[in-house]
């Protein structure tokens, strides 16, 4: 099971110096989007809501929204960055509702969520990023990074397809999946396991590893590892 260093940290690390909190009342949403750095957490199987913890300024310059069940995580029309010279705390933003399933991470952001769940759950990362699931459950699932991001899954999928196409990395080893698809043509790594079916194409020199009994059909001149394990 994985467990995020991200939950870690913001159970272990000291309050931020001169923390305050702002609680946001949201409506109902199934899907994360994250524009910028921030930093957000998601626990579902609760109400929609979130807190954001930090300093007074930084948590100022957050916006939250929801429209047709989208959740925006994104800067706010504040222009005013604080005093010359002052030192900024990334605020921490932390948001529940009952199930997520679609998340986006654009730019330098993070979301660590606890599960991803749903007939057609679709998870991107698109620049330097990371998105983790500790569990997802899915009829099928799409993951995409476009960057230098991270994309860390854990859970089952009977189908999934997977795209890589920058310098980031894909961690699905955790997340058992029956029919696997991936196309990798950057240089970030790949680890999947998959039990009946992977087909890959590897066009870039990052790696691509798969795990567990799947066969698996390779095109491209891309590293690819297939254990094939009681195949």
């Amino acid at each position: 099971m994985i467990r995020f260093a991200l939950f870690a940290v913001i159970l272990v690390a000291p309050p931020l110096a001169n923390a305050s909190e702002r609680k946001v009342m949201l409506t109902g949403f199934d899907t994360i989007r994250i524009d910028g750095a921030f930093r957000v957490v998601a626990v579902t199987g609760k109400p929609s809501g979130a807190i954001v913890t930090g300093g007074d300024r930084a948590i100022d310059q957050v916006s939250l929204s929801v429209e047709d069940k989208v959740l925006t995580v994104s800067a706010s029309n504040s222009n005013w960055g604080g005093w010359p010279g002052e030192r900024h705390e990334r605020p921490v933003i932390a948001v529940t509702t009952d199930k997520v399933r679609e998340a986006a991470v654009r730019g330098g952001g993070s979301l660590a969520l606890d599960k991803a769940e749903g007939m057609d759950v679709r998870l991107g990362v698109m620049g330097s990023g990371r998105i983790e699931v500790e569990n997802v459950i899915a009829d099928s699932l799409t993951g995409v990074v476009a960057g230098s991001g991270l994309l860390k899954l854990g859970g089952a999928a009977a189908n999934a397809r997977f795209t890589n196409s920058g310098s980031g990395a894909i961690d699905a080893g955790g997340l058992t999946v029956r029919d696997l698809a991936v196309t990798s043509d950057g240089t970030g790594s790949n680890h999947f396991t998959a039990t009946r079916s992977a087909d890959i194409t590897a066009m870039g020199v990052g790696d691509v590893t798969i795990d567990g009994p799947a066969a698996c059909t390779s095109r491209g001149p891309g590293p690819v590892r297939c254990d094939e394990k009681g195949a």
